[in-house]
């Protein structure tokens, strides 16, 4: 069990901090395992602003949200979510000694990583279903955290999302078996099918890696740029819109984004060496 490892002995009671950036801002996240009555652990949870993960390791006691008295029993492997601006307390029972894992985040970090899918934003509670995964990816974030805060970024953020992968997977042996490179380059793949589209720059720094770096991953996935990616994505969604309805050429190239009837044709005509009209009626015949 975790609780018991040479790696728990060696870093209970240490927090461990890295940075990323989102948008051109720095936002700090920290993790760690601390017991109950660790000097920081009250200032931790009173945090405003903050997304707060607190997975049980050894113990019992309780959760209950400050605002509705809402109660959730906490026990070895339980997992409770604290939002940003909801209060709570944790009431430990005093006769069992208590071991709990945290991860404390920004909101803007919080926010981001719903909208990329490795949170539920409405989750509160759960007891994830592989304990033993979660024991490793916990493992694998704090050596992480250990050597690589302040030097690689992208392999913060990677460990971050094995750990959301393996709290929320049963029986994906494909998720739990992805290396950090392998998920990185799915959150990457995933952000560049948003829509609204996301800036490319802004989706690098998201993650902590320069965009020379996110081209070369999406180029080594698809033998394309991003931006070309993302074209040929939009020119599949024109091909759809144009065999299965009658929506004029007009209307199609504003629901995907172009300028005018003009650009789009234009793109259309370059990549598919046919004009759209020419297109819609060569499938309709």
């Amino acid at each position: 069990m975790l609780e018991n490892d040479r790696l728990t002995q060696q870093h209970a009671g240490t927090i461990f901090t890295a940075n990323i950036r989102i948008s051109g801002k720095q936002h700090s996240l920290s993790a760690g395992i601390l017991s109950f009555d660790h000097v920081r652990i009250q200032k931790l949870r009173s945090r405003e602003n903050r997304y707060r993960w607190l997975y049980v390791l050894q113990g019992d006691g309780k959760a209950i949200d400050d605002e509705i008295g809402h109660e959730y029993e906490l026990a070895a492997g339980a997992l409770f979510y604290r939002a940003a601006d909801c209060l709570h307390s944790v009431i430990r029972n005093p006769e069992k000694p208590w071991l709990e894992f945290f991860i404390s985040v920004p909101r803007e970090v919080f926010t981001l990583w719903c909208d990329m899918g490795a949170l539920n934003p409405n989750a509160r509670y759960q007891i994830p279903a592989n304990r033993a995964d979660v024991h490793k990816q916990i493992r694998a974030l704090l050596q992480t955290l250990q050597m690589n805060a302040s030097n690689n970024p992208a392999a913060v953020h990677a460990a971050f999302f094995n750990l959301f992968s393996a709290v929320n997977s049963v029986n994906n042996q494909d998720t739990r078996n992805q290396t950090p490179q392998e998920k990185l380059s799915q959150i990457i793949m995933q952000q560049l099918k948003e829509e609204p589209e996301i800036p490319l720059h802004d989706i690098a720094a998201s993650l902590g890696i320069t965009p020379d770096y996110l081209c070369r991953i999406v180029r080594k996935n698809f033998e394309l740029t991003p931006v070309q990616y993302r074209i040929r994505r939009r020119l599949e969604k024109a091909k759809t819109l144009l065999r299965e309805t009658a929506f004029p050429i007009e209307q199609i190239a504003e629901r995907l984004g172009y300028a005018d009837r003009f650009t789009f044709s234009r793109q259309f005509s370059r990549y598919e060496k046919t004009t759209p009209a020419a297109f819609r009626k060569q499938q309709s015949s």
